[in-house]
């Protein structure tokens, strides 16, 4: 099907909102413990801060090559930088990274619901349900899954942000004390925190699409920034209440924290289950676009059409998805997908960029 969606341009705020909800994911609620863990210290919400600037420093680099070859998307221009073999090697690497990326989603997704709300459900029944809606959402292109994002996104900060509020009276400052212990615990903390990034490689492919290139740096900020901000406040609110060693022991800690909010003569008292609906839509929003980039990278590579495209990398992701036998499987396979994004959505293109640079060459 062609979506008359696919001709929208997107804009600055589309752009902004498209990166935030990319970022978060998965690492919105998983975030404390692998900071604490990582860091073993107090301190580890600076970590957060320190990589959310570093990450903006990186999109400001990508930027700058999507800059020398105005309105091509990455698979279309890394052919022009290095030839059309190496290109389309490297379009195929990053489509088998973003299948990949899809295949964690989805796990992550069909194990939260398995763990909080459908306990006799299988994970796999789970998982084909919400590749199908993904799929629906994908199939109306590229503009359709932004406009989404745009109708939720209040919703998702919102309540997050409703939770650290809730709790705040639970909150012990001596928790997370001293505010600074030295470097090196710090850049631990931001080896972890890395990986929480994952997804702001994606402006490599929509600034192409934008209404107003010239205002991608503004969306970039304040695509970043504002899931940097919001993690920092979680990792805080959560070392602050449940403590920096409890957390540690946590599989999910912001859930946890939102388990433990208790309301007095409040018609409903479980507060969690306001928020597993808003953080099952977090991860979708992340599903939703790194399946779409894998459809073009098929679409790019073997010329077929976008229904073939989309269709083909089902059973890739389903596959993929039902690998890990339990959940430390899936979360040690989520650390080798934001490996991965290191080397195939920064490395890479920051050395293409400098192969432009030094041949002078731009479109």
């Amino acid at each position: 099907m062609k979506s008359a969606l696919d001709t929208t341009r997107l804009t600055q705020n589309q752009v902004t909102i498209g990166i935030s909800l990319t970022v978060l994911g998965v690492g919105m609620i998983t975030l404390p413990r692998e900071v604490f863990t990582a860091a073993g210290i107090a301190s580890g919400w600076v970590s957060v801060l320190l990589t959310g600037g570093l990450a903006i420093g990186v999109m400001f680099l990508l930027i700058t090559l999507n800059n020398r070859y105005p309105g091509l998307s990455y698979f279309q221009y890394n052919r022009l930088i290095v030839g059309s073999w190496i290109g389309g090697f490297l379009t195929l690497i990053t489509t088998a990274y973003y299948i990949t990326f899809a295949a964690f989603e989805t796990r992550a997704m069909a194990e939260l619901i398995q763990m909080f709300i459908l306990d006799r459900t299988p994970v796999s029944f789970t998982m084909l349900i919400f590749i199908g809606t993904t799929v629906y959402l994908v199939l109306g292109g590229y503009s359709a899954i932004f406009r989404l994002f745009e109708l939720y996104f209040p919703a998702i900060i919102t309540f997050t942000l409703l939770i650290m509020i809730l709790s705040a009276n639970q909150f012990e400052i001596n928790h997370i004390r001293p505010f600074f212990e030295g470097f090196t615990p710090i850049m631990k903390g931001m080896s972890a925190t890395i990986l929480s990034f994952v997804g702001i490689e994606i402006i490599l492919f929509i600034q192409a699409h934008m209404r107003n290139p010239q205002r991608v740096k503004k969306a970039a900020v304040y695509g970043v920034a504002i899931p940097t901000l919001l993690y920092a406040i979680i990792v805080i609110m959560v070392g602050g209440i449940m403590g920096v060693g409890e957390t540690m022991t946590l599989v999910y800690p912001l859930m946890e924290l939102a388990k433990s909010i208790e309301i007095r003569n409040f018609f409903f008292e479980r507060f969690e289950t306001f928020f597993i609906p808003l953080w099952i839509l977090s991860i979708f929003t992340t599903l939703a676009v790194v399946f779409y980039l894998a459809a073009l990278g098929i679409k790019t590579i073997f010329k077929v059409k976008k229904e073939t495209a989309v269709f083909s990398i089902i059973p890739l992701i389903y596959i993929i998805a039902m690998t890990p036998k339990n959940i430390n499987e899936m979360f040690t396979m989520g650390v080798w997908v934001g490996y991965s994004m290191i080397v195939i959505g920064i490395a890479i293109p920051l050395t293409l960029l400098l192969v432009s640079l030094v041949r002078g060459q731009r479109q």
